[in-house]
């Protein structure tokens, strides 16, 4: 059994200040890893004593192991021997089953749901919402360290030539990248060059050779800073803290929950590969498929693979909404009778399928076509109708109002229903055909993971766009933010020159001054406003001054 921590520990063990590394890599999370000398987790809740108070240790609501040396424990696995004699001391076991009917301990709900940002309100445009999301603060951050990965990895070649990007710029860009989720074609090129599948939008807004090089420098820290060695994210670690804070903070989701996971599938060298991704989501209401925590499984940590139970206490930790009441449903993958315990303990009702060979299940539970249940005296029921198995702590036996199926059964297939029934983007690895870096594309899926929160919120605003119009507004705004990139060697201070600056073609063409001048110099920079090659900064004062006027 695990320790019980009372509240005299010290501050590193509160709730109120999660320890660093509450967050392993390994688990669905937002922060670094602990270093891989900490210990494991173990999860147990079978005493009722209101003494003590489980608190985390190594990670938030996760309870630690006192033998920092010991094996990996988790959900499943046996307790060891010192803990099986400590629990018999406390009393009878957690699960105790009876063929009994089920007494259910329904926690009554006390969150209050909706939208906590004050400057939201039902006629907020599409940009405005998505903008409490992926913040100013955070498209800065891109920005600042887009400009400084190119600046560290300066290539000699003058086909790269690379002016600094902007807020706008990148606005611009992500409006393109959510454009392409919308309409999927073979290739990137074919956005830009197919006569047949070229949109307009992209080849008015930059062009090629720019989106490629802004997509090879997108870049959210800083390389040359030292990263944990056991952070596997850590290229995308500011973009999951900004995230994970405003998913969880924007809008406080209504009862109803789920654990959703999906794999991001792409292809590298011919080999299939893929990122697994956790979402806890509100599965009722007018907004199903919001995501209020999200975590990235990024490969085993020191061979010890999580525990799926661990994976909801670890959902439902950084989106703060134990001890409020929620009805969180679950799959086989995740339910076992050791994490509905342990949900109890957090005043959280849970319903999920199960499988009867899960450690704690009840052995003697065997029906032919008609329903078979049994109980524990905590109100956990187990019940099995035809070939499918759940656990409850808010149902008992009895049968939907339709007379087919038990209300358990009803309950869970609508709820689970209307949630995958969302946005279904929001489930699928956007369409990333350019042979980009894994987290980069990670990066773009988080994207439309806010523009699918985005939309929810508006529902929740009571908007009335559909889900089509509200992603076309949005991509319209982001768009029309472009700030084309500015080259040096002009003044700012000129009101003339704020409308004429340089930009870079794809191809070659000579310089309009230089020709002038009996001179044969080719160049890739035009202004913008004119459209007329200038190969340096002198030539573009000398057009302007002179040549543009007469």
């Amino acid at each position: 059994m695990a320790p019980k921590r009372s509240r005299s520990r010290s501050a590193s063990a509160s709730v109120a200040a999660p320890p660093e590394g509450a967050d392993d890599l390994p688990g669905p999370s937002t922060a670094p890893p602990p270093p891989p000398s900490r210990a494991p987790a173990f999860y147990d809740s079978s005493d009722d004593s209101e003494e003590h108070e489980y608190l985390p240790m190594g990670r938030e609501y996760v309870l630690g192991s006192d033998d920092e040396s010991g094996p990996e424990l988790d959900l499943d696995e046996p307790p060891s021997t010192a803990r099986t004699r400590k629990q018999a001391a406390l009393g009878s076991s957690a699960f105790e089953w009876r063929r009994q009917e089920n007494i259910p301990k329904k926690i009554e709900f006390s969150a209050q749901p909706g939208v906590n940002v004050a400057a939201l309100h039902r006629e907020s445009t599409p940009f405005e919402i998505f903008s409490h999301f992926v913040t100013p603060k955070l498209l800065d951050q891109l920005v600042r360290q887009t400009n400084e990965y190119f600046r560290e990895s300066r290539p000699s070649s003058p086909s790269r030539s690379w002016c600094n990007t902007s807020r706008g710029e990148l606005c611009a860009y992500f409006g393109l990248r959510l454009l392409m989720l919308m309409q999927p074609t073979p290739s990137v090129e074919s956005y830009f060059e197919d006569p047949l599948c070229s949109v307009q939008a992209f080849h008015q807004t930059m062009s090629l050779k720019r989106f490629l090089i802004l997509t090879d420098n997108l870049h959210a820290v800083d390389n040359s800073e030292e990263h944990p060695a056991h952070d596997r994210l850590w290229k995308l670690r500011p973009v999951l803290q900004v995230l994970a804070r405003q998913f969880s903070t924007v809008y406080t989701p209504p009862q109803g929950l789920t654990v959703d996971e999906c794999m991001w599938r792409f292809r590298r060298d011919g080999d299939v590969l893929g990122v697994k991704a956790f979402r806890l989501c509100v599965r009722d209401g007018s907004t199903p498929g919001y995501t209020s925590a999200f975590g990235i499984y990024a490969g085993e940590a020191e061979g010890d693979l999580p525990s799926p139970g661990r994976v909801v206490v670890d959902l439902m930790a950084a989106a703060g909404l134990f001890d409020k009441g929620y009805e969180l449903f679950t799959d086989l993958w995740y339910t076992s009778p050791a994490l509905f315990r342990l949900l109890q303990g957090r005043l959280t009702n849970a319903v999920g399928t199960v499988r009867s060979d899960r450690k704690n299940m009840p052995s003697n539970l065997k029906t032919r076509g008609e329903v078979a249940f049994c109980s524990t005296p905590t109100g956990l029921l187990c019940l099995q109708w035809r070939a499918k198995t759940m656990l409850s702590t808010v149902h008992d036996s009895g049968i939907s109002a339709d007379k087919s199926r038990p209300k358990a059964v009803s309950d869970y297939i609508v709820g689970m229903h209307r949630v995958r029934r969302g946005d279904p983007l929001a489930r699928s690895c956007p369409p990333v055909r350019e042979s980009v870096s894994w987290y980069k594309r990670v990066l773009f899926y988080l994207l439309n993971l806010a523009t699918v929160n985005a939309f929810c919120v508006h529902r929740a605003l009571g908007g009335r766009m559909t889900r089509f119009q509200f992603r076309t507004h949005l991509i319209c705004d982001l768009i029309g933010r472009n700030e084309p990139p500015k080259y040096s060697g002009y003044s700012e201070d000129s009101e003339e020159e704020d409308q004429h600056f340089r930009t870079v073609l794809d191809y070659y063409r000579r310089c309009r001054i230089c020709d002038l001048q009996g001179k044969s110099k080719m160049t890739r920079s035009r202004c913008y406003r004119c459209g007329v090659p200038l190969c340096k900064p002198e030539c573009f004062r000398e057009w302007h001054s002179h040549w543009y006027y007469v």
